[in-house]
Parts: C-alpha cells; structure tokens; sequence
C-alpha cells in the first residue's frame, strides 16, 4: 500500500507552482502518469497471488513496468527540475541556462542561415525577377536617386581628363587606363565627408524601399520555412527549437520571415544614419576593397579586365553616351534627364537579363555572391536577437517553456518505457518457469 501511495505522491502530489503562463497548458501529466498509475495498481492487487502462475506473471510484468516508468519519470524530469530534491545532475537546463543560450545563438549563426539554404531558395525563388520588378514599379525612385549622385560628383566628372569623349572612341585608350584607380578615387568621393550627397543615406533609402515591398514580404517566409526544413532533415530532435519558438513564442514561418526582414531592415535603416555601427562597418569594407584593390596585383588585373570589357560592350551599343554625360551633367534638368536615359537603359537591361533563363540564373548567382558575403551579418543579427530574447528568462522559465514544447515527445517516451518495462518482465517470468517443466 505504502508504494502504491508512493507512485501516487511521485506522480501527482510534486508539482510546483510555475513562475510564468508561457501558453496552453499540455496533456503532459494526463496519460503517462494514468499508465504508471495503472500498472501500480496492478502491481498492489496481485501481489497477494503472486504465488500463483497467472497472478506471479501479472506481478512481475506489472513491476517491471512501474519501475520503468518511474526510472523514466526521474530521468524526464531531471531535465527541468529536481525530481523527489535531489539535486545531483538534476535540473539541467536551468542550471545549463548560459551554455544552452551559447549553443543556441551558434546553432543559428552557424546552421541556420547558411549559404547553401540561401541557393535553394535562390534556385527557386529569382532575386533578380524581384528586383527587376521592383524596379518597374520604382522608376521614379531610381532617377531619384541617380540624380542626386550624378549631382554629386558632377564637377568631378565634367573636370576630369578621363571623361573626354572623343579619347572614349578608341578601345585602345579604354584598355590602358587603370579603372581600379577610377574606383578608388570614387569611393574616396563616397568616403569623403564633405560630399554634396550622402550616398550611404541613398542606399539606406534604397534597400528599405525593397525590404518593404509586398514581393520581400511574401519572400521571407518561404525563405525561413526552408530554413527549418533543411535543418531539420539533419537528425532528430532538432525540431524541437521550432516546436518551441511556434508554441511557446508564436513564432510561425510569417513571423520568422518578418523578424528576418526586420532585422535586414534595422540594418538598413542604420546604414542611413553616421555613428552606427552598420555605416562604420559598410566603410570598414569599402575600405578593404580599395585596399585590396591597390596591393593585390591580380584582384586589380580582373578589376580592370571587368570594367573595360563591360565598357567596351556598352559603347558599342552606345557610341554617344560619354559624349552626352560630358555635354548635360551641367544643370539638374540636364541631370534629371540624363537620370531618366540611364534608368531606362538599366530597366532594359535587366528585362533582356530575365528574358533569357541562362541570363537570369547568371544575374541570379551574381546576387547570391554578393548576398553570401553579407550573410554573416544577417547570422550575427539574428544570433543576437535570439540571445536578447533568451536572457530576458530565468533557467525555470526556459526549463518550463521547453517541458511545454516537447510535452507529447517526453509523454510517449515515458509510456514506451513503461510498456517495455512489462513486456520483460512478463519475458524473464515466463523464461524463468521454463526449467521448471513448462509454462502452464
């Protein structure tokens, strides 16, 4: 009797009041401690027959059982709290509360957003097809913004030696001259802070623009239920994350996408802004690339072959162009409709690019260069927001909120451990009256 009260008290007489209402409370308690329950009782109701064939085959099967089920009880909730007090290796996730976080914040920056997800949703999802139709729909944007960087560096470009249209004609001059240097003298002129225009402030406004359009909302989503999936697939268990941020935190593949977007948002919005860290570090790497451009011979080599082969295949189409940049960069309605050509010219460009399947999946893996060299970033922001977020709870609650998560999972690990437990004792009983002359 004392052991059937025993299992009763384990199971049901321990709970603790829980420190926050992190959701709907499970079935975690119902149905694997009603099985524990039952096999005890079997256990206390055949224990005065167990001299019997049938009454010691219920007896044994029955005790195998309770004491599987309360083994796998104990080992359950050592997990999350200190089962009957014990604290020795008990309570492992609020006490492992800094590590888990770490492990987390890793598994993200490390796992999640990686640059092989980031081709699958490429593959099947065009970047370029959504810039391209971005594009469209901003047209007066984009001359917006062209004007003002014509704007810019027009007295630069009207004084310049190199903007001579007539030396332009020849392919030999367009070989020979060194554009790396053109390129590092430009990003002086973005670096410099007594610019007329804040190119960092035109690129923020840019990238928010496309962040916030319907097709980037509709994008991210797809992107994070990827995301999961992929990571997922790699072993077991590792649905358990997603089970926690969907039940516990409501995070759905539309609320994912968006904190995603967001955060790509928050960036961009800092890039606009002097003193952030998001400038500070689009200026460390624009520092980079011209240092890189001056010291590393063979980087300079293909800077160069880029540009003049791009050069030279534009001025075939174009034969008058320079000429033009050099005759109206010298008023803004010049400049407005110098903006306005150079925007239909790149909106023509790009349709011929997405025309052609083989020149959209090359426009395609170009942006996908370009977007992994900035991934580490997103990991690092999305790292950071898991980090903030997790913090902001104690080892109880984080232990609470994943018991809640995986309630179901730990219930069935529990009955199976109890059924198992009967099946061998049952086993071992009938295999013992084997010597004996026979089971019945």
């Amino acid at each position: 009797m004392a052991g059937l009260w025993g299992t009763f008290y384990l199971v049901y007489g321990r709970r603790r009041k829980e420190p926050l209402n992190m959701g709907k409370k499970s079935w975690k308690y119902s149905y694997a401690n009603g099985v524990l329950v039952l096999f005890a009782v079997l256990l206390f109701l055949s224990a005065p027959f167990s001299g019997t064939f049938w009454g010691g085959l219920l007896f044994h099967t029955s005790m195998a059982a309770t004491v599987a089920g309360l083994a796998d009880w104990y080992a359950v909730v050592s997990l999350f709290r200190k089962p009957l007090g014990i604290a020795y290796h008990t309570a492992l996730i609020p006490r492992g509360k800094t590590r888990i976080i770490g492990i987390l914040r890793k598994m993200i920056e490390e796992e999640l957003l990686t640059v092989p997800h980031l081709y699958q949703t490429v593959k099947k999802h065009s970047p370029g097809t959504l810039i391209y139709e971005w594009m469209q729909k901003n047209r007066k944007e984009i001359v917006r913004g062209i004007s003002l960087f014509l704007s810019g560096t027009a007295a630069q470009i009207r004084d310049s030696e190199w903007i001579h249209a007539e030396r332009f004609f020849s392919q030999q001059f367009i070989r020979k001259t060194d554009w790396a240097a053109l390129l590092i003298y430009m990003a002086d002129q973005i670096m410099d802070k007594n610019r007329t225009v804040d190119f960092g402030r035109l690129l923020s406004s840019w990238l928010q623009q496309i962040l916030n359009s319907d097709m980037m909302k509709s994008f991210f989503p797809l992107f994070y239920d990827k995301v999961w999936k992929d990571y997922e697939e790699k072993g077991a268990g590792r649905g358990v994350v997603r089970s926690l941020l969907e039940n516990q935190k409501g995070v759905t593949d539309e609320a994912g996408g968006e904190l995603i977007r967001s955060r790509l948002l928050q960036w961009a919005e800092d890039l606009g802004r002097e003193g952030t860290s998001a400038r500070s570090e689009a200026g460390e790497r624009l520092i980079q690339f011209c240092g890189k451009l001056h010291d590393d011979t063979l980087f300079r080599s293909r800077a160069n072959r880029w540009v003049q082969n791009q050069m030279i295949s534009f001025l075939k189409q174009h034969p008058s162009f320079l000429e033009e940049i050099r005759q109206k960069l010298t008023g803004q309605e010049q400049i407005k409709k110098l903006s306005e050509k150079l925007t239909d010219l790149l909106l023509k460009k790009m349709q011929n690019q997405m025309m052609s399947e083989e020149k959209r999946k090359e426009t395609d893996r170009w942006i996908l260069l370009q977007s992994a060299r900035a991934i580490r970033l997103l990991q690092r922001q999305m790292g950071k927001a898991a980090e903030d977020e997790l913090l902001r709870y104690t080892g109880e609650d984080m232990a609470h909120m994943a018991e809640n998560s995986v309630s179901r999972d730990l219930q069935m690990i529990r009955i199976n451990g109890s059924v198992v437990g009967a099946v061998l004792g049952s086993f071992f009983y009938l295999l013992m009256h084997i010597p004996k002359g026979g089971l019945f």
